[in-house]
């Protein structure tokens, strides 16, 4: 070997070195710095009145990803939501800090003052992106076979659930009213509890929702948050909202907001098909009288407007919820029942 050949070797020898030993370094850097930041996430909640536990916190994986295992984290938060696992597990690669590998799969215990719900999850997949100063900038949520059960009581089943959400820096915003965060969440595969007497059928093969929460949500307990929001004029549009259930297939946009109990007012155009056989299933399930019911459809078919590519007709219609009842139309479909917001001490 020639004296430049060997000292080539030589100094691609040492390269290898240094990159081997910066590498090592920052490996090890990322294991204290993810465990100094759990610790100081949950200190500085536990100082704005948050109950933080969890039981042992363990780094590991290289030369790989980094892995963290926190085993029984428990959150409750000042206005009694709580909330818990077995375990929580996350991989980061070292050359992609700031993109999070969350895996909750297993069972979640969710309580209010209100209400408690378990949740079981065959898979739950969370990615979660950061910017460049660590905060988040999207997260996507996968899960399948997800079964959530109210403690005493019926339960819902899931196919497949899943939920992003895309936030936009303040930065970036054009004014208070801009676009804070956009969401897509899909259910298929949605089956309802036997108690809830579906009518429809107690499978909903896919419901979507696709929109923009407009201004900015603070980060206080929900009910404060939520009437700051609303008095700031904040809204949620919703772009795309799509039903698949039984006969029933609906397609609409529109908008969501809040009244001054924080209750919900909705506006949506819809274009609604298989109306028909929606209201023979309501007939039978004795929602309308057979009377009302030939009415309804004598409407409905002068109302149905022909559809491209020889599609079945459809309705356009509003649908709305207004002072606590829901409309299809001038028609009254239900009662909604008023949401209960947990005050900040936990009381509702």
């Amino acid at each position: 070997m020639t004296r430049r050949a060997s000292l080539t070797a030589f100094a691609l020898l040492l390269l290898l070195i240094v990159a081997a030993g910066a590498y090592t370094w920052w490996w090890f850097r990322l294991a204290d710095g993810v465990r100094d930041g759990i610790e100081r996430w949950a200190e500085d909640h536990r100082a704005q009145g948050w109950q933080v536990s969890f039981g042992d916190l363990e780094t590991s994986g290289f030369p790989g990803p980094l892995r963290v295992r926190v085993e029984r984290p428990h959150l409750t938060r000042p206005d009694g939501l709580d909330w818990q696992t077995a375990r929580l597990q996350a991989k980061i690669s070292p050359l992609d800090p700031f993109r999070i590998i969350v895996d909750g799969s297993g069972r979640h215990e969710i309580a209010s003052p209100a209400v408690a719900v378990q949740v079981q999850a065959q898979q739950a997949l969370a990615e979660v992106m950061l910017d460049n100063d660590g905060r988040l900038d999207r997260l996507d949520i996968t899960g399948t076979g997800v079964t959530a059960n109210q403690v005493a009581g019926d339960g819902i089943e899931a196919a497949s659930v899943r939920l992003m959400l895309d936030l936009v820096p303040e930065a970036n915003r054009t004014d208070e009213l801009a676009t804070s965060v956009a969401v897509d969440a899909v259910v298929e595969g949605l089956v309802l509890p036997a108690s809830a007497k579906p009518v429809l059928g107690p499978r909903l093969t896919v419901a979507r929702l696709t929109g923009r929460i407009q201004g900015s949500l603070p980060a206080k307990p929900a009910a404060e948050a939520l009437t700051q929001w609303r008095e700031n004029g904040g809204t949620a549009e919703l772009d795309r909202v799509t039903v698949e259930w039984g006969p029933l297939q609906l397609a609409g946009k529109g908008t969501l907001a809040l009244d001054r109990e924080l209750q919900p007012l909705l506006a949506l155009s819809t274009s609604i098909r298989g109306f028909d056989e929606t209201v023979d299933q309501l007939k039978a399930g004795g929602l309308i009288r057979s009377k009302d019911a030939r009415t309804a459809k004598l409407v409905l078919a002068l109302m149905a407007k022909p559809q491209p590519n020889g599609a079945p007709p459809a309705i356009e219609v509003p649908l709305t919820i207004q002072d606590g009842e829901l409309y299809l139309g001038p028609v009254r479909l239900a009662k909604v029942s008023p949401i209960s917001w947990p005050t900040p001490d936990g009381r509702r």
